[in-house]
């Protein structure tokens, strides 16, 4: 394994095209670029045709493509395959697309031993706040303290009733109540406490799932556990079925399968250059016009006209894995990225950079390296064919790991 260090001002990756110049002779191909809102991202087609008519129609065809993909794999979306299996826990007549993304998934699961794992589910909905049907309830203290509660005021007493359940109030707490829900709100800082009287009791209780101790977070990612895992899912083209609790998220997957979807549809219609990017997940075709490969960075964000690395794909496929640009909860660090293992947002990457033949291993490997770490990560990706790796580390933001053979496609440092 190479390591990088001392890469001033970096602090996290996210890829970025630059399509360089090319020289066009008399007959040559011109360039073609579409850029549209989707998959909750800004989406690029750019292709080199001599045929304007038929380069409109390749993009039109293959953001039809994209949709299609998207209709069926949003779990959001009621009328989706994936929706309706998670809601009723089995889907008869599958499409094949969701059949071959559910089967590359599990194939994946067993490589990156479990650290890709669309059962997850069920964890992402126990941290994201959309999930938070009712209050979790933490702990409970005397009606004596309604008087504080009422003058605003939260006295050591206070204080040192929440640090005895290991939740520790700063220095100015603030306190407010609400008439028609007939609760106060205890802030500190980026976390509030909802007490409740109760029962001749002050109950105290969280809207958020990041906001219970450690202690009561095991508790409630032990029982949900039992859901998780790629065993519990039964798949044929006839018929998805799903063990009773386990619900799967497409999203590790879906964008990277759309974009090489799309591109088929380009290389059908006879376009022989071609890049999709979509919001970091990128496929690339043949090469552009004399031969010129395409050319795609990866972009220092304190500055966005460096690129700190540099890359030559003419086939291949890169994607980026990070919980930078996606919190649950920004100050509590609490991403969307979970590992499997523990239940819990990982914390050991800031970035993860994967580099395959396409932008469906691409976008797995990408998250299971995030998952696995720099060192685990950048050992699973050098046990594989065809794969690269770039791990920018989550505790020294200024080391960079990186796979054995980058080297072949990187071409500035």
């Amino acid at each position: 394994m190479k390591k990088i260090v001392n890469i001033t001002s970096l602090c996290l990756f996210i890829v970025i095209v630059f399509i360089v110049g090319c020289i066009q002779s008399d007959e040559t191909e011109e360039r073609y670029e579409d850029t549209r809102d989707k998959m909750d991202t800004f989406v690029s087609i750019i292709l080199y045709s001599s045929d304007e008519v038929k380069a409109n129609d390749a993009i039109e065809a293959a953001y039809n493509r994209i949709d299609e993909i998207v209709s069926l794999a949003n779990r959001f979306n009621e009328s989706s395959e994936i929706y309706r299996l998670n809601s009723n826990g089995i889907l008869n007549n599958p499409s094949s697309e969701l059949v071959d993304m559910i089967e590359i998934s599990i194939k994946y699961n067993t490589i990156t031993n479990g650290a890709f794992d669309i059962t997850i589910l069920p964890l992402l909905d126990l941290w994201s706040p959309s999930s938070s049907s009712s209050p979790y309830y933490l702990f409970n203290m005397s009606q004596s303290f309604i008087n504080n509660l009422n003058s605003g005021t939260i006295t050591d007493d206070v204080k040192l009733i929440f640090s005895s359940y290991n939740y520790t109030l700063n220095e100015t707490p603030t306190v407010s109540y609400n008439n028609d829900a007939m609760q106060w709100t205890v802030k500190s800082g980026w976390i509030d406490f909802i007490v409740k009287n109760e029962d001749n009791v002050l109950n105290v209780y969280t809207d958020f799932f990041w906001n219970v101790n450690y202690y009561k977070q095991e508790k409630y990612i032990n029982t949900t556990m039992k859901y998780i895992g790629s065993e519990k899912i039964t798949v044929s083209d006839d018929v998805i079925l799903l063990e009773n609790g386990t619900s799967l998220t497409l999203d590790g997957i879906a964008k990277g399968f759309a974009v090489d979807e799309a591109l088929e549809i380009l290389k059908e219609m006879d376009i022989n250059s071609a890049l999709i990017n979509a919001g970091g997940d990128i496929a690339t075709y043949g090469t552009k016009p004399e031969g010129a490969d395409w050319i795609t960075g990866l972009r220092n964000p304190d500055d966005a006209n460096e690129s700190i690395m540099e890359f030559c794909l003419s086939g291949q496929a890169i994607a980026t894995s990070g919980n930078y640009e996606r919190y649950f909860n920004q100050s509590a660090k609490v991403g969307h990225i979970m590992d499997p293992a523990s239940g819990r947002s990982v914390t050991m990457c800031s970035s993860s950079t994967i580099i395959a033949n396409n932008c469906t291993v691409s976008d797995i490997l990408a998250t299971a390296v995030f998952v696995l770490g720099p060192v685990d990560g950048v050992n699973l990706v050098d046990s594989l064919h065809n794969v690269e790796t770039i791990v920018l580390g989550y505790n020294d933001p200024q080391n960079i790991f990186y796979s054995s053979n980058l080297t072949d496609f990187k071409i500035q440092v």
